[in-house]
């Protein structure tokens, strides 16, 4: 099944995002037309819905989008959908056992496929709900990279780690693991110059050195001391 893009995708996206909930008229208006909705709005929502049935439904069958006084709902368990599993599978691995977090962790770092919503156009949506979804995904990610670190991966994780720091420069926490992750494949010098393009990344951009822990780690590296593990506080 593939939803046409434009409109009918961000109206599917706007569905899937609260699947089993009814979405208010309203907010399907600000998804579709960014706030500024044309007159006769609701008049196309409704051709926008049959249209949308006519991809998703199966015949002979109720049809997956349900109409209500206020609004549509998405009849679809909302385990069926990766982003609802994504947060499900990280909501247990918060309660779980160290192994069983990161079985969890993976599980649910398998369902990202891309940026989110990434083929819908909707600037409301980018506006509103992708930073937040980006922000749980990369603290996903955070966190799987810190159990390879435990785990004596540290070689592993290096080219990752180089790659989120190039998407993600203001994130402490990847500069900090990319750094400890090079001392301890035995590249210290390398981790020094990280700490270096690190401050200077943060002064040119935000006008600030790093952040304790950062200096912290940077002190150790220097003095050649131990590294201790990042504290479980990323979530």
């Amino acid at each position: 099944m593939s939803v046409p893009e434009g409109r009918l995708r961000t109206l599917f996206s706007t569905l899937a995002l609260r699947a089993g909930r009814p979405v208010p008229l309203s907010e399907i208006e600000e998804r579709l037309w960014d706030g500024e909705p044309p007159p006769g709005a609701r008049t196309t929502i409704r051709g926008y819905i049959k249209r949308l049935r006519r991809v998703l439904d199966v015949p002979a069958e109720p049809s997956v989008i349900s109409s209500g006084r206020h609004g549509y709902r998405l009849e679809v368990d909302p385990d069926h959908i990766d982003l609802h599993r994504f947060r499900a599978l990280l909501a247990r691995s918060n309660s779980a056992e160290v192994d069983e977090e990161v079985r969890l962790l993976r599980e649910a770092l398998a369902l990202w496929r891309g940026p989110a919503l990434c083929d819908v156009t909707s600037e409301s949506l980018h506006r509103e709900v992708v930073p937040a979804l980006c922000e749980l995904y990369l603290d996903a990610v955070s966190r799987r990279i810190e159990f390879d670190l435990r785990r004596g991966r540290a070689e592993t994780v290096v080219a990752e780690l180089r790659h989120l720091v190039g998407e993600n420069p203001l994130q402490e926490v990847f500069w900090a693991q990319l750094i400890r992750a090079l001392h301890e494949a035995g590249r210290p010098a390398e981790a020094l110059v990280m700490y270096e393009k690190c401050r200077e990344t943060l002064a040119d951009a935000l006008g600030i050195d790093p952040g304790r822990r950062l200096r912290e780690l940077h002190q150790r590296i220097l003095l050649d001391e131990p590294l201790a593990p990042m504290a479980r506080a990323c979530r």
